[in-house]
This record gives C-alpha cells, sequence and structure tokens, in this order.
C-alpha cells in the first residue's frame, strides 16, 4: 500500500483496532504474557510519543500503532507452520517501483505501480529489469493489484474506486469501470478474480460484471489476519503479503485458514532498506519452473523462490458470509 497509510491500519478503522488491541492483550493474557503485554503497551506508548511528528500526518493513532504490533506478536505465537525459503536467483528490480502488484506470463514480467503522480502499469525483461512497454495513470489514480483475466490485465486503484482492463499485449485501455471497495490486491484462479481491501477479508468476484460472489474472512486458528495486500493463485492456494510484514501467508480459498506462513525478512533486511514503506510486496507465479518471484517497494531486486510444499491440511471452519 502506500505511504499514506504507513506501516499500519488505515485511519479509518482505528477504532475496530482499538478494540482488537484489547482482545489480543487478552489473549495474551490466557497465554501467560500478561507481563509482556503491560510492556509492549507501554513501550509503544513512549516511542509514540516521540515519533508522532512521523505518524500524524498519516493519521495513525497510538491504539492504532499498538493493535499493529500487537497483531505481529500475536503471530510469533504459535499459529501455521514457518517456513524459511531458500533463495535460487535474483534478478534486478527499479528501485524506484512502488510495487503493488506483479505476474509472470510467457517470459515477461508485468507490474502495477502506485503513489499519486507515479503510478502505471509495465511489461518488463526480467534478466534487465528494463522496461519494455509502460503506460501512465492519470495522476489522480493510484495504481494497486494486478492480474491477469484471459488476454485482459485487470489493475484495480486505492481509494478511487476504479478499476481499469488493458490489452495484455499493448497495454491498451480497454475500458474503466466502477468498482466498489478499496483496491489492495488481486488473483485469478480461472473463475474467479479474487480482491482484498486491507481487512481480513478475500473476495470472490465475476472476473466480467466485477459483482461479488463470496467472500473469506482470513484467519490463522482464532487469530483474523488483516492487512491482506497483494495477492497470487499458487496450486489451489492463496499467497498473500501483510502489508508491513516480510511474511506471505498461505491460505485455503474455501474457508481462509492460513495454513503456512513464508518468512522473508532476510532477503532485504530492513536496516538496508531506503525508506519506511520499502516493505516487501510483490508476488508472481511462474508454473513452468515452479518457481515464485518476490519483490517489494523500492526493492532493487527481485528474488527467485520455490513454491512452498503443498501439504494435505484439514480445513478448519473459518467465518464466511456471502455478499451483502
Amino acid at each position: 500500500m502506500s505511504a499514506e497509510k504507513a506501516i499500519a491500519p488505515r485511519s479509518t478503522q482505528s477504532a475496530r483496532r482499538k478494540n482488537n488491541a484489547s482482545a489480543l492483550a487478552s489473549s495474551c493474557h490466557s497465554r501467560a504474557w500478561a507481563g509482556f503485554t503491560v510492556d509492549l503497551i507501554s513501550s509503544v506508548s513512549s516511542v509514540y510519543s516521540v515519533v508522532k511528528d512521523f505518524f500524524q500526518p498519516f493519521k495513525i493513532s497510538r491504539w492504532a500503532l499498538l493493535a499493529w504490533v500487537l497483531s505481529c506478536a500475536a503471530w510469533a505465537d504459535g499459529g501455521a507452520p514457518v517456513s524459511v525459503p531458500s533463495v535460487s536467483a535474483s534478478y534486478p528490480h527499479d528501485p524506484r517501483s512502488y510495487t503493488q502488484g506483479l505476474l509472470w506470463h510467457d517470459g515477461l514480467l508485468y507490474e502495477s505501480d502506485g503513489r499519486y503522480g507515479h503510478s502505471s502499469i509495465s511489461v518488463r525483461d526480467l534478466n534487465t529489469g528494463r522496461i519494455l512497454r509502460s503506460r501512465a495513470l492519470d495522476p489522480k489514480y493510484f495504481g494497486e493489484g494486478l492480474a491477469l483475466v484471459g488476454d485482459d490485465l485487470v489493475q484495480l486503484t486505492w481509494k478511487e474506486h476504479r478499476i481499469f482492463i488493458y490489452d495484455k499485449a499493448t497495454l491498451r485501455l480497454k475500458r474503466s469501470l466502477p468498482y466498489a471497495w478499496e483496491g489492495w490486491g488481486a488473483a485469478y484462479d480461472g473463475r474467479h478474480l479474487i480482491v482484498s481491501d486491507g481487512s481480513a477479508w478475500l473476495r470472490f468476484l465475476d472476473p466480467i460484471s466485477f459483482q461479488e460472489i463470496r467472500r473469506v474472512a482470513v484467519h490463522d486458528g482464532d487469530q483474523p489476519i488483516d492487512l491482506l495486500n497483494e495477492l497470487e493463485f499458487v496450486q489451489g492456494e492463496i499467497l498473500a503479503n501483510i502489508y508491513g510484514s516480510d511474511r506471505i501467508a498461505r491460505i485455503l480459498p474455501s474457508t481462509g485458514q492460513v495454513v503456512g506462513w513464508l518468512d522473508l525478512s532476510t532477503l532485504y533486511p530492513a536496516k538496508q532498506r531506503p525508506a519506511l514503506d520499502a516493505v516487501l510486496n510483490g508476488i508472481a507465479y511462474d508454473p513452468q519452473r515452479q518457481m515464485l518471484m518476490v519483490t517489494g517497494k523500492y526493492w532493487p531486486k527481485l528474488f527467485v523462490i520455490p513454491v512452498p510444499h503443498i501439504a494435505a491440511i484439514k480445513p478448519v471452519t473459518s467465518p464466511s458470509r456471502p455478499k451483502d
């Protein structure tokens, strides 16, 4: 997501995040984390007092920051298994790219970049990172997730409630349609356009009308996993970047259950990154080589890692609801 969002939940959800912080604190207590939680709240409050001038332009409250930190702490306590994949190769990536969506098709890399006044859709050469074709968005649009549906590239926008459909070969804009939600991530499973909006919900849309068919809530055990961002559909699973995290969630589309995590924190250590919002974001799948390509916003490299082993895991019932 954008620098405007920063590394924390959206301001429109700050009240809910405050309630989540209380719920997470209760969960921590049940796990004998009470002392840790008190210390954490105190530490976050102290840090926020010092750096609040940074967070205020993004309208991020003390409680929103605390909820995000507690969520990260909750992930560390049990839950789905975590694996650290090996790196098979790396390629150059434009360090100016604010990567929002990534996909691989027929030997070419397609990327959606964000930020107002800088958003674009482009086709790139993997080996050199060179842009082969590019189309800029109107400065009033903030580019987001990207998916390939047949011969069409579907690009979301963040807050503008527009969806753009391009010709894959030429990047010619074929049509623009209204879109009901905030745009974050997008993927195509062969039947549905799967989209995220920064919450814990994934929506499954009709790829022609873009009307909602169903949705699932993503969870690791009993812990909701929100801030779902860039998506990729891989061998029956949905892979999702979690905004601000160095992990990728492996999600069952039928239930929203997280069955595993990919820890990519060593690819580009945070202390080496040029900005706070230079976060992991971007997943592309190469079915021929059975490889994933991952990168991030302002990252100078794109990394190739193996597709995770798909284990037979019994689904756990998740909250779900039909379209409104």
